[in-house]
Formats: structure tokens, C-alpha cells, sequence
């Protein structure tokens, strides 16, 4: 017996509502992935960034995936020198 189509449109109506709210959460998770990462990403920079003097090399890596900054921007930037100059 086939559904009647009064019944079939009910159905993908439902599917499509439902569809809609999953991608509203994957959209949400995604959000929330972004911010979490930009949080670590700041703390990474507060953490290991402005004492550039004191930054040992087991530390560089974590810029790595810094997009705004090289390690010759870095150095530059952060050395005892460059820091006295900017004053």
C-alpha cells in the first residue's frame, strides 16, 4: 500500500525541519570550535609570547601555527633591542 501524498509531504517536511535544526547545531559546534581555538591560541600568546628573552627554542613550535607570525617577526619584535628602540 502506498503512502498517500498528504502523508509523504508531512514526512519530508518533518525531515526537512529536522535537517534545518542539525545544521543549525553542527553550525553552533563549529562557532564554538573557532572560539575555543582562538582562547588557546591567546593563551598560547600570553603565555609564551611578550618575554620573548626568557622564551627557550623547546618553545618556538607553538607559533607554528600562529598565521600572523614569523619567528624572524618574532625575534625581531621581542628582542631586548628592538623592545628598547620602540620606547
Amino acid at each position: 500500500m502506498a503512502a498517500s501524498l498528504p502523508q509523504v509531504t508531512t514526512e519530508l517536511a518533518a525531515l526537512v525541519a529536522q535537517l534545518t535544526q542539525e545544521q543549525a547545531k553542527r553550525k553552533w559546534a563549529e562557532m564554538r570550535v573557532t572560539q575555543l581555538e582562538e582562547m588557546l591560541r591567546l593563551l598560547r600568546l600570553k603565555k609564551y609570547g611578550p618575554q620573548g628573552e626568557s622564551l627557550a627554542d623547546v618553545y618556538l613550535p607553538l607559533f607554528d601555527d600562529e598565521p600572523g607570525i614569523s619567528l624572524d617577526r618574532w625575534l625581531l619584535r621581542w628582542t631586548p633591542l628592538a623592545r628598547h628602540e620602540s620606547k
